[in-house]
């Protein structure tokens, strides 16, 4: 399935690539977390104008946006190796797309939130997107959350060549790179 694609954020002074990713849907403007040699997380952020976001290629299976995004971090090189720019701590090509957390690991992240307050901030966008209205901060909906609360039937999509219909995940994922017809 090709909805994976490779981007990179620029710094502002000198148009110089920072970061170099590879991410579907709204990766690209989410911030990173990366870990120091200490242990302690240090972020890698989104640039403040959007601008700076650049799309390197786009329609990429996951494969594809992998090799690619090794390529490169290859060329531009590694800050932290002393070889380059950018502030990836790793050579890329190690996505977790489809990861999954154990049971135990689920527990632990959940013992560790339990007992903490949310922001009013953070309730505002929680309480917003559960009614189906865009996030403060995003400005986004929840697709599947907006269809269910308001009724609305969620789109299809039709195979040109066989005519079969079904919802767009199922259909974009699943069917289309591998209908029978398509080779008739």
């Amino acid at each position: 399935m090709t909805v994976y694609y490779v981007y990179a954020y620029l710094r502002s002074k000198d148009n110089t690539p920072y970061y170099i990713g590879k991410g579907k849907d709204d990766r690209a403007y989410e911030d990173h977390r990366i870990l120091n040699e200490d242990g302690r997380i240090k972020g890698v952020h989104t640039p403040k104008d959007k601008s700076r976001i650049v799309f390197l290629e786009t329609n990429l299976t996951e494969i594809g946006a992998l090799a690619l995004e090794q390529r490169m971090i290859r060329w531009y090189g590694r800050k932290d190796l002393g070889e380059g720019m950018l502030l990836n701590k790793t050579n890329g090509g190690d996505g977790t797309s489809g990861y999954r957390h154990t049971e135990e690991s689920r527990a632990k992240m959940s013992a560790a939130r339990k007992g903490k307050p949310l922001s009013e901030e953070h309730r505002a966008s929680l309480s917003a997107v559960s009614k189906g209205k865009p996030s403060p901060k995003k400005g986004i909906l929840n697709p599947g959350v907006s269809a269910a609360l308001k009724g609305v039937a969620k789109p299809k999509l039709t195979c040109p060549h066989c005519g079969k219909t079904g919802g767009v995940n199922i259909m974009s994922r699943w069917h289309f790179d591998n209908c029978k017809g398509k080779n008739q």
